[in-house]
């Protein structure tokens, strides 16, 4: 599925939740010149023209900083409940645009799966003709991942704060995947970024 095929593909960019480990807005943290939130949108421009940003926690501040950006904005205001909640938000929300025939759904703090990754995603689920691809992380399946539209009522109905993984869980290993290949990073924490930012995000 490459870009041009506009009107099939939607990204999902998961940007909700209140950073209480951090202690501030995660999604406003520099990287490479840009914010995380503007890194992961540029990103994910790179795969389709059609972006859409789950914001909740601290919503008119992140807001402010991406108004500008070529993206539909969709505001989760439970987003205490979860990351499934976002999904479902989201999901739902391009549930009401049915020219979406598949969601490409990513979190806003996993900027080493870079546009690169996101590409790699889009030409697995187009050849593999399988509703879900998904990324491994030494055996478990996880986001970024694309769905297929036949299971947005599915995702649509997610509540707790597991997103999307009993869904993935439920196909088995049949599931096609592309390795993280160690781009996976838990920044949750301060240190965290730190550690990160010092050897990746400048």
């Amino acid at each position: 599925m490459s870009k041009s095929r506009k009107g099939e593909l939607a990204v999902l960019i998961l940007a909700a939740g209140g950073s209480s480990r951090m202690g501030q807005p995660k999604q406003l943290l520099p990287w490479r010149g840009k914010t995380l939130l503007e890194y992961a949108i540029d990103e994910a421009l790179e795969v389709t023209d059609h972006v859409f940003v789950v914001l909740g926690a601290h919503f008119s501040e992140i807001h402010h900083t991406i108004h500008e950006k070529n993206v539909e904005i969709v505001k989760n205001d439970l987003w205490e409940d979860g990351m499934g909640k976002s999904i479902s938000k989201g999901i739902e929300h391009l549930m009401k645009n049915n020219s979406f025939k598949a969601a490409l759904v990513m979190l806003v703090d996993q900027p080493l799966l870079d546009r690169n990754h996101l590409l790699a995603l889009t030409q697995l689920f187009q050849s593999s003709q399988n509703t879900m691809v998904c990324t491994d992380y030494n055996e478990n399946l996880g986001v970024p991942a694309i769905f297929d539209q036949t299971l947005f009522p599915e995702l649509g109905k997610l509540e707790n704060d597991f997103g999307a993984r009993h869904i993935i869980r439920s196909y088995g290993h049949s599931v096609p995947s592309i390795p993280s290949k160690g781009k996976f990073v838990d920044m949750d924490t301060w240190d965290a970024y730190k550690k990160l930012f010092k050897k990746y995000g400048t």
